[in-house]
């Protein structure tokens, strides 16, 4: 009986395995990138006509009086103000906390955009197999 000759996928997972490292390390890359742009700008708040619609409810949580809406503003963003600065006590943390939830959100939507179980498609064409 004659022996199977060796075929050539033995070689192709070190082949297949590069793509993938190198867009996982551009991504890294990219991240790194943007996070070092964003906390080498100055850290103080930028304030704008709309900005007390948003914050005064915070602020009115924080001096002891009842959270209310202001400008009719639902809670939601006005919320996530108060827990910042009750956490940190420092305005210019509501900005480095934006940024890395936005990070981070942009991060999950490009490990979604490339899972093989939402768009195989797309992963197919990226990584071909």
């Amino acid at each position: 009986m004659m022996a199977q000759l060796a075929s050539r996928q033995s070689f192709r997972p070190a082949k297949d395995l590069l793509w993938p490292i190198c867009y996982w390390a551009t991504v890294a890359f990219i991240f790194a990138w943007a996070v070092w742009q964003r906390f080498k700008l100055p850290l103080d708040p930028i304030a704008d006509p709309d900005t007390w619609g948003y914050l005064s409810p915070a602020l009115r949580k924080l001096t002891g009086a009842e959270f209310g809406h202001s400008q009719g503003r639902n809670f939601l963003y006005p919320g996530f103000l108060y827990l910042v600065l009750r956490c940190f006590g420092d305005f210019r943390a509501i900005g480095v906390v934006q940024h890395l939830v936005g990070l981070a959100r942009a991060g999950i939507f490009a490990y979604l955009a490339t899972s093989p179980c939402l768009c195989p498609g797309l992963v197919s064409q990226s990584f071909p197999s």
